[in-house]
């Protein structure tokens, strides 16, 4: 019986743990949305594809986290990726590699990927993950 209730007690004790060792994901809020559930934001390091779903997926496990804290789990309610800022698009980037390549063979010293860089440089997604906690 001793064994017992100390192997229950072990099994509560690392559940505590493992529970209290998941951390926030770094860049994200939590906040009330409009609705009156919750709302989990991150904005990605850069305007590529592989950035954007890294917010997403540090907006979902930022949801999971604040959830898990209060030992429930979060219900994902809406889903929403927006673009922020720099510029964007197949005809933007034509032309931005035109004006850098006239650059280039002008003399200016830049290269193709530095103008295109320095233009869509400040370009981020934001991600938003609207959930409920059951």
């Amino acid at each position: 019986m001793k064994k017992r209730i100390i192997l229950n007690f072990i099994c509560v004790l690392m559940a505590a743990i493992f529970v209290s060792c998941a951390t926030m994901p770094s860049g994200v809020s939590i906040g009330k949305s409009p609705e009156g559930d919750y709302l989990s934001v991150k904005k990605s390091e850069n305007a590529d594809e592989f950035w954007k779903e890294q917010a997403i997926n540090d907006a979902k496990e930022g949801a999971n986290v604040f959830c898990a804290k209060s030992k429930q789990t979060a219900i994902i309610l809406d889903e929403k990726t927006e673009y922020e800022g720099g510029l964007a698009g197949e005809k933007t980037d034509t032309l931005l590699k035109k004006g850098a390549d006239i650059a280039f063979q002008s003399g200016g010293g830049l290269t193709t990927s530095r103008v295109v860089d320095s233009a869509t440089g400040d370009a981020k997604y934001v991600a938003k993950i609207r959930f409920k906690c059951e």
